[in-house]
C-alpha cells in the first residue's frame, strides 16, 4: 500500500467534524456503567463484589440480605447502598 492509499484509508476512518454544534450521529457516546446489585451478602457475594469493584466498567450499586448486618457490611466494603427489599435492588 503506497502513502497516498494509506492517507485515503485513514481519512475514511476519522469521524466527520461538525463545526456548527453537536450532532448525535457523529458525537461519541459515553456509555454509563452497568449497575450490579446483590441479593444475598454471604461469602460468595463478597468474592464477586470485591472482583467487580476493581473493574472500572461496573458499579456495585446495592446489596440486600435478609440479615441486615451482613448487607450493611458488604455494602460498606464496596461503596454500595443497602437495599431494604428485593424490589429496591
Amino acid at each position: 500500500m503506497g502513502p497516498k492509499r494509506a492517507l485515503e484509508s485513514s481519512a475514511r476512518l476519522d469521524p466527520p467534524v461538525n463545526a456548527g454544534g453537536t450532532d448525535s450521529a457523529t458525537e461519541p457516546r459515553l456509555m454509563s456503567k452497568p449497575k450490579v446489585g446483590f441479593l444475598g451478602a454471604g461469602y460468595i457475594a463478597g468474592v464477586h463484589a470485591a472482583i467487580l469493584t476493581r473493574d472500572e466498567r461496573v458499579e456495585v450499586a446495592a446489596v440486600y440480605d435478609i440479615k441486615k448486618r451482613q448487607a450493611v457490611r458488604l455494602a460498606q466494603s464496596v461503596g454500595a447502598s443497602v437495599a431494604h427489599s428485593v424490589a429496591e435492588v
